[in-house]
């Protein structure tokens, strides 16, 4: 660690400051995920998994990578006690974005104050990966026991306490449980362990006889815990291959994905892309580099560096062996955005220990970075923002128009039939079964039918516009949603 004068006022304001973040960071989420239609993926999990059984769900019966398992679980809880509402189904997803603020901060704690404060808001301004705390899937649920899981890892190896060995693993297995794209985390994580305690990198140099019996403890819970990942991972693949989307390498697609989230409101290609791909590789080249020679000068502190290090590495070489011996894709898009803090820690420790006299230099650049960040937020966070299901914005509204004209006029005969392009046909199911809309026929993934009352589909789609007139248009999805103002043959206009 670098020795710069610090007090602690300046660590006191540091945490209050952190704290304020945080607080503001969770209300953003806890109304983007009280207010933002239900999805796709949302209401494909929400129609089908929370129904089964905890056994079964345990069990992996209905094995699809759609069935993040943690969150199938944690959905089904949540509705249970407080109903079927956005905020309900989301609500196990925020309390993973506490655990991640929680785990952020404690990961920064002994950063210098300066440097904590502009770089622990980094971990949250990152608007790809906060939307999947506002949404019902398993992608924030790992997020945050991503970091409870570095956090005991690193806890282990620096205080040799048997509980946060424990903890690790247990939170290891959850992450893996929320997204199965993490199984490979917990062998590195194991790994790095063993490296960090046999090189002597915590507090305290291990005896040989707290490591035996700290050995033995991981084994046994290796043992346990690869049971109860291997028996749903093994149930998904007999079920469908993990198609991870990644068919361009590990740099056009892994690489690719943090270089594109981190800067949102760009179109990063070409020399470009290569040139930041290039600074992402440098960063944690360098950090490797600190952490060698601080370890051939014995100067090893005990911050999270060399953990964060050493899993990002294994994890990502895991990733690629993945790939080379199974042909599973590279990961891609949602499925790589784990990878996310665990970078943007790295760089922050890595300024934390290459700077020397001054944490000036260190902060600046952690300023710049913060924001360029807050720069995007605006225009990449709301109620009608996505940065996958763009197209869904709307579908709450669009129920609602059509509830509404329902009970203005509502149909003497039958139940009205809506069509619909087949992407909105979750969404669409999830609001007429939790709004009560029966009066209205189940929507259907078909082709548009001659005997639609209504029509939601995008705008550019002409050929869905005869015999329609458009009765509501949403800008933010770009949909519309039609009448018919023609009869179908052998029937009457639609009052």
């Amino acid at each position: 660690m670098m020795k710069v004068e610090q007090n602690d006022g300046s660590r006191k304001l540091a945490r209050a400051w952190m704290v304020l973040c945080a607080i503001v960071a969770f209300a953003l989420c806890s109304h983007k995920a009280a207010t933002s239609s239900f999805t796709h993926d949302e209401s494909f999990s929400f129609l089908r998994y929370p129904k089964q059984s905890v056994s079964d769900l345990v069990d992996h019966k209905m094995a699809y990578t759609n069935n993040h398992l943690l969150n199938s679980l944690g959905m089904k809880a949540s509705c249970h006690f407080f109903g079927t509402s956005e905020l309900a189904c989301r609500l196990p997803n925020l309390m993973a974005l506490v655990i991640y603020l929680i785990y952020g901060a404690l990961l920064l704690r002994g950063v210098h104050p300066l440097l904590a404060a502009v770089g622990y808001p980094l971990l949250f301004t990152n608007v790809y990966l906060m939307e999947f705390f506002t949404l019902a899937r398993g992608y924030g649920l790992s997020f945050g026991f991503l970091l409870m899981a570095l956090y005991h890892l690193w806890r282990a190896a620096d205080t040799r306490h048997w509980a946060h060995t424990i903890l690790f693993h247990l939170a290891f297995l959850l992450a893996s449980w929320s997204n199965f794209t993490l199984d490979h985390h917990l062998p590195g994580g194991v790994i790095a362990f063993q490296l960090a305690v046999r090189l002597g990198m915590g507090t305290e140099r291990w005896d040989r006889k707290p490591l035996r019996r700290n050995t033995i403890l991981q084994v046994v819970l290796l043992l346990i815990t690869g049971k109860l990942i291997g028996t749903p991972v093994e149930r998904t693949l007999q079920a469908n291959a993990l198609d991870f989307g990644g068919d361009s390498g590990f740099y056009g697609d892994t690489v690719s994905t943090l270089v594109r989230s981190l800067f949102p409101t760009m179109q990063v290609e070409g020399t470009m892309m290569t040139i930041i791909q290039a600074v992402l590789t440098v960063i944690v080249v360098i950090a490797a580099v600190l952490v060698i020679l601080n370890r051939v000068r014995r100067t090893e502190g005990n911050d999270p560096l060399f953990i964060l290090v050493t899993c990002l590495v294994l994890t990502c070489a895991g990733v690629y062996l993945q790939h080379l011996l199974f042909g599973v894709d590279h990961l891609k898009g949602r499925f790589a955005l784990f990878l996310m803090p665990m970078v943007v820690l790295v760089f922050i420790f890595m300024l934390q220990r290459s700077a020397s006299r001054s944490i000036v230099p260190a902060a600046v650049v952690c300023s710049a970075c913060l924001a360029g960040s807050i720069y995007c937020v605006p225009q990449h966070w709301g109620t009608y923002a996505s940065w996958e299901w763009g197209y869904d914005m709307d579908t709450k509204n669009a129920m609602h128009e059509l509830e509404a004209r329902h009970a203005a006029s509502p149909t003497s005969e039958g139940r009205l039939r809506v069509g619909i392009n087949w992407l909105f046909e979750p969404a669409m199911n999830y609001y007429r079964g939790t709004r009560g809309l029966y009066w209205m026929e189940p929507l259907t993934r078909d082709s548009l039918s001659n005997a639609d009352d209504y029509r939601y589909v995008f705008a550019n789609d002409t050929a869905a516009k005869e015999g329609f007139s458009t009765v509501a248009a949403f800008d933010h999805s770009g949909t519309v949603l039609l009448k018919r103002v023609l009869a179908a043959p052998g029937t009457a206009p639609t009052r």
